[in-house]
């Protein structure tokens, strides 16, 4: 069996995993200096991306109940209830998801630029009297 450097492979001819540094080398479109601006992979998300998950998930669960209230008992009182409010807590609940979602990618995109411009190093322009001595 023949093995390919940074290639891993388990049981015949599946791929297990390919290790990030062999892509790299064979790419020609990432450069090292690209390298230095990427993101660690181990970094912690922002405490708006944790709140996208469980407003997700009540916007989901709302939307479930409307469901089940429209083969359920229309006297219920929960279905009742559903049925005067159920529209203005979905806009709420939509909106609250949308507002979450967006300030989490505009706070984790202006951390990233932030972490650019901490490591990006300044180097002084030459000019041509700088050459000819």
């Amino acid at each position: 069996m023949l093995r390919k450097p940074g290639i891993s492979v388990c049981s015949g001819d599946r791929i297990v995993s390919v290790a990030l540094s062999a892509i790299i080398r064979q790419s020609d479109s990432v450069t090292p200096n690209a390298l230095q601006f990427m993101k660690p992979p181990r970094s912690k998300p922002s405490l708006l991306f944790r709140l996208v998950i469980p407003a997700t998930v009540v916007f989901i669960l709302t939307i479930l109940a409307l469901i089940a209230s429209l083969f359920g008992n229309p006297d219920a009182p929960l279905s009742q209830w559903l049925e005067a409010h159920g529209d203005a807590i979905l806009i709420w609940e939509f909106a609250i998801v949308l507002t979450f979602a967006v300030l989490a990618m505009v706070i984790d995109r202006w951390r990233i630029l932030q972490g650019i411009e901490e490591t990006h190093v300044v180097r002084p322009q030459t000019t041509e009297s700088d050459q000819t001595n």
